[in-house]
């Protein structure tokens, strides 16, 4: 009888074995690493899906209360343009903060504009970072930082199905009279439609603000420097949008 009983002992043990499955170590250590993240260059942007794309390497410095720098996209009547912003009298939790903003412009009358900081990321002023936009034409827009995809955001005005003119452009800006805005775009390059080689854009200056200035030194490299003058006490970069910033634009003859 005992070795019965101890027979049977001996195959439920067995049996139980059998049923716990080896500790796969490698697998293990392969299930804790994160799945890299695809880092989008110029090139990866699909022609079939985004006919206008502009990328910079950004660096803003400043002194005063706000000063931004950015890429653009325009229509005489709107816009989108994606960026480095730095605001002291931003809403909380971003007073005093440089962080990324986009702006959709929607149209130029008053509540015309959205504003949003995609991804929520802080920046640190006087870093060079890399930005890149891209435009498809049903007016879909997204926004790339250091490679990844960030933001994603609609303005059918910028939908050039509609035979509109989308001019890119670079762009920074101070906030009040007194705003020192210090801004680098380098390794700018552009695709409007068939064309994506920079050197093929005619870029020039159109700058709004007395003293903001914009030097191209040649198309790649734009830096973009001044002080802020001329507003009456009331006015800043929303209610005098006209005359706060030095730009430059690209267009293709």
């Amino acid at each position: 009888m005992k070795q019965r009983i101890l027979a049977c002992v001996l195959t439920m043990v067995m049996l139980v074995g059998m049923c716990i499955p080896a500790f796969d170590v490698d697998a293990a250590k392969k299930s804790k690493v994160k799945k890299e993240e695809k880092k989008w260059t110029f090139d990866d942007i699909d022609e079939d899906k985004a006919d206008y794309v502009i990328e910079s390497n950004v660096r803003l410095l400043g002194k005063g209360d706000g000063y931004h720098a950015k890429l653009v996209f325009v229509t005489p009547t709107s816009g989108f343009s994606f960026g480095i912003q730095y605001d002291n009298g931003a809403s909380p939790p971003y007073t005093g903060k440089a962080m990324l903003i986009a702006e959709n412009i929607k149209s130029n009358d008053p509540g015309g504009q959205r504003y949003d900081r995609p991804g929520d990321i802080e920046v640190h002023l006087g870093k060079t970072y890399h930005l890149m936009m891209a435009l498809d034409e049903d007016g879909n827009i997204s926004t790339y930082f250091n490679g990844k995809k960030i933001g994603t955001y609609v303005n059918k005005k910028l939908a050039y199905k509609y035979d509109r003119e989308i001019r890119p452009r670079v762009e920074a800006s101070g906030k009040h009279n007194g705003d020192i805005v210090n801004a680098e775009f380098s390794h700018i390059n552009i695709r409007d439609r068939d064309i994506d080689v920079v050197e093929a854009f005619w870029a020039y200056s159109i700058d709004t603000a007395s003293k903001i200035k914009s030097t191209i030194h040649e198309e790649s490299h734009v830096t973009i420097y001044g002080k802020l003058t001329g507003l009456e006490p009331e006015q800043d970069w929303d209610s005098a949008y006209e005359a706060v910033s030095g730009i430059v634009q690209y267009n293709f003859e």
